[in-house]
């Protein structure tokens, strides 16, 4: 069986969790979306839209497609992911805070891999 997830998330710029599905919060190490959303309240998932490869084409082209690396877990450990991520911005309120689309293809990595502090 494959251990490869397909993730499925929307955040603010920031990197806050507003809502994502299951196999998104197993990639990071939660139980489901709900405790996903619960236990990141207020905080941001890490490197998932600061991530410069990504940032910078979001800010430029509204998306950035394909983009490969590797994200860390809460708890440490290294998730390499294909991620695609799109600006969503609504058009009847200008001023309501643009969000982001995320879609990631990942797989967990070995807690001690090197893919970690390689990206």
């Amino acid at each position: 069986m494959s251990s490869d997830l397909f993730g499925y998330a929307v955040t603010t710029t920031a990197g806050e969790l507003v809502r994502c599905n299951d196999a998104f919060a197993h990639l990071f190490g939660f139980r489901d979306a709900p405790d996903a959303i619960t236990r990141t309240a207020g905080a941001v998932i890490p490197r998932l839209a600061s991530r410069p490869a990504v940032a910078s084409r979001i800010e430029a082209d509204g998306h950035a497609a394909r983009v490969e690396g590797c994200l860390e877990r809460p708890d440490g450990q290294a998730v390499r992911v294909i991620q695609t991520s799109t600006l969503l911005t609504d058009p009847s309120d200008p001023d309501a805070e643009p969000l982001v689309e995320h879609i990631l293809l990942g797989r967990a990595a070995a807690p001690d891999s090197e893919e970690l502090r390689a990206t």
